[in-house]
């Protein structure tokens, strides 16, 4: 059984979790294309740090390694 992970990003400014789909963390984190993430709270942007963006990077050479 596979368990099944949930990644989420934490408002700067109010602190509210955000879920980060699968497709968001492949797709814009891990390809510097996405640069902020919008909360729906407080209506303000959180910059996405160098360092989750390294830690994006990894989960996805991790998962799609060799066997």
């Amino acid at each position: 059984m596979q368990r099944k992970m949930v990644y989420l990003a934490l408002c700067d400014t109010c602190g509210t979790p955000k879920r980060i789909t699968k497709y968001a963390l492949r797709n814009g984190w891990r390809n510097s294309i996405v640069t902020e993430e919008y909360c729906n709270n407080c209506r303000q942007h959180t910059k996405i740090p160098e360092h989750l963006r390294k830690i994006a990077k990894e989960l996805y050479l991790f998962q799609h390694r060799s066997v």
